[in-house]
């Protein structure tokens, strides 16, 4: 396990509700590994853990990443599911309830500039242009999944929620 991580499953031990959620999650952590595997720097990405989630609608896994060089970090989340997907250091998010909270900040202050037409470069990529219709459509989901989902990211708590 990477130092100081807590509050996850090896992915071999992953499990939803039934069969079918299972393989549900098995195929986002598919995505997962895809997603990380295609930025030019990712030699390789194994999953290796499970933070939580619903199959289809929002998961996070805990990768290794082989780097194409030595500055890139060894371990890194990965959020995928029905919203924009997002690699996250492991140095701003020690649970999976972190990840989760710094994943809906960042898409929530994304939400309000594209609200006004605007982007910042501080901020992930999130696949679409910057317009108050995208702005919308992506404060929909992060609502339902702020209401929804956050039970099932291992050491969520009441106030992650709010």
């Amino acid at each position: 396990m990477t130092p100081g991580v807590f509050d996850v499953v090896p992915v071999h031990q992953m499990r939803g509700e039934d069969d079918a959620e299972t393989k549900l999650l098995k195929d986002m952590c598919i995505e997962a590994k895809q997603y990380l595997e295609s930025f030019h720097w990712c030699q390789s990405a194994a999953p290796r853990y499970w933070g939580g989630g619903v199959g289809k609608v929002f998961a996070i896994f805990l990768f290794e990443v082989d780097g194409r060089t030595p500055d890139i970090d060894q371990w890194l989340w990965v959020i995928v599911g029905d919203i924009p997907r997002l690699y996250l250091v492991v140095d701003q998010c020690k649970s999976p309830a972190q990840a989760f909270r710094v994943y809906m900040e960042l898409m929530e202050a994304w939400v309000a500039l594209a609200r006004q037409g605007k982007t910042s470069r501080k901020l992930p990529p999130v696949g679409v242009e910057p317009t108050p219709e995208w702005a919308d459509a992506l404060a929909g989901r992060l609502q339902i999944i702020r209401e929804t989902i956050a039970p099932f990211i291992n050491g969520m708590d009441d106030s992650a929620t709010r």
